[in-house]
């Protein structure tokens, strides 16, 4: 059941080989990948699409261990970005293509985190 959750759609994500926010960002946006995200009370996933070809489902996060988010942009690109820290340290670093968008994707993580 979820109570909070349920804000699904498409999100960005950096390429595999970054290790930090700071280098995501740095980047060529073309490196980026477009996943269908499903946020649950406890886990934000990314799931197959019919487009997704053999991609098998991957937890992105786990909401336990959510500590913040916060809005992250990168200038004259374009890429609307933010931030999740987590209780280990951990940063993972998501985008959308619009402001609107990353604000919802923003208030659906902090209502299953708090």
């Amino acid at each position: 059941m979820c109570l909070f959750g349920g804000r699904q759609g498409p999100l960005l994500v950096p390429p595999a080989d970054s290790t930090s926010a700071t280098e995501a960002l740095a980047g060529p946006v073309s490196g980026w990948a477009e996943r269908y995200a499903v946020l649950t009370d406890t886990v934000l996933e990314a799931r197959p699409t019919d487009r997704g070809g053999t991609m098998r489902t991957e937890v992105l996060l786990t909401m336990a261990e959510c500590t913040k988010v916060a809005n992250l942009d990168r200038p004259g690109i374009g890429l609307r970005a933010f931030v999740v820290q987590t209780v280990r340290g951990r940063t993972s670093v998501f985008a959308t293509e619009t402001r609107i968008k990353r604000a919802n994707w923003v208030l659906a993580i902090e209502l299953v985190t708090n």
